[in-house]
């Protein structure tokens, strides 16, 4: 089965102790998060699988930012979350390497408005393990958003389980056929609270 990891939202704004929206910090560093992705990036790269980092950030004045988002709305009033500051530089302690993807996103889910479908497409992807801060508040499967139709790992998940990367307590799995509908899933359907 063809694998890929994707790491969201490990940014200093959102993680670090010192960032604009720390909310889980704490969580992310009693959890021991970053080892865990860290491990999970080096066994993904032994087995020659896709890696993709995700971060959520915007341009000046925010015009990617909707009007009332109930969970990023803050970035704008915090000065947070803006594209070329220490805040979306990915964490010191994350293992990223020069030539890993890097996709920035608008939302809270990791498909809405990238290239993060197509590419895991193009890769002929079956099967997602996903890890990053919002799994530290218990979303799974992309979070909020809904299923995505169609992709691997549309529907969310179960905690990877033994004989899954070392050190994936921080991360989720999910496995859906491509060309299958998860959870009953149906395009355009889902609300995105971001």
């Amino acid at each position: 089965m063809r694998t890929a990891l994707v790491l969201i939202d490990l940014i200093n704004d959102l993680i670090h102790p010192d960032g604009a929206m720390p909310t889980c910090a704490a969580e992310v560093q009693r959890r021991g998060v970053l080892g865990a992705a860290n491990q999970a990036l080096e066994h993904a790269r032994d087995r020659g699988w896709p890696t993709v980092l995700v971060k959520v950030a915007f341009r000046a004045g925010y015009p990617e930012l909707r009007a009332h988002a109930p969970l990023l709305g803050r970035a704008r009033q915090l000065g947070a979350l803006r594209m070329g500051q220490w805040g979306t530089d990915f964490h010191a302690d994350l293992a990223v390497e020069p030539g890993d993807p890097v996709l920035v996103k608008h939302r809270l889910s990791p498909f809405h408005g990238t290239a993060l479908a197509t590419l895991l497409r193009a890769a002929g992807i079956e099967r997602l393990l996903l890890g990053g801060r919002q799994h530290c508040l218990g979303a799974a499967g992309g979070g909020p958003g809904g299923p995505r139709p169609g992709l691997p790992g549309g529907a969310g998940g179960g905690r990877l389980r033994r004989g899954e990367p070392p050190g994936a307590s921080g991360l989720h799995r999910s496995a859906v056929p491509p060309g299958r509908r998860a959870a009953g899933g149906r395009p355009g359907r889902a609300r995105d609270p971001s």
